[in-house]
């Protein structure tokens, strides 16, 4: 319950504008294939670990990011025959161009 001086309005106020959650987070790595088939891109971790694959949508271009921190919308999934996690990026932030 809230005070008598916070209500929920004044408590909507105090909120955030908005709020950025990424489907994934990392720095965006091309994957060297020993195999055909593999995604083009992996997401790691600042040790170099991988976090998860990544493929760009149709009309995506990922290159310009590759070795930066970015932030990615896409579609998530799992690849089975990878067993990891694997995004379809259908956006792209920089994330070193967005900190303050």
């Amino acid at each position: 319950v809230l005070p008598p001086e916070e209500t929920e309005a004044s408590a909507l106020a105090k909120a955030p504008e908005f709020e950025t959650k990424y489907d994934a987070v990392g720095y965006l790595m091309p994957v060297i294939a020993s195999r055909p088939g593999l995604p083009p891109y992996q997401l790691t971790d600042k040790d170099g670990n991988t976090l998860q694959y990544v493929s760009p949508a149709p009309g995506v271009n990922l290159n310009r990011y590759v070795k930066k921190q970015v932030g990615l919308y896409g579609q998530r999934g799992y690849a089975q025959t990878l067993k990891k996690q694997h995004l379809t990026a259908q956006r792209v932030v920089d994330l070193d161009r967005h900190r303050t």
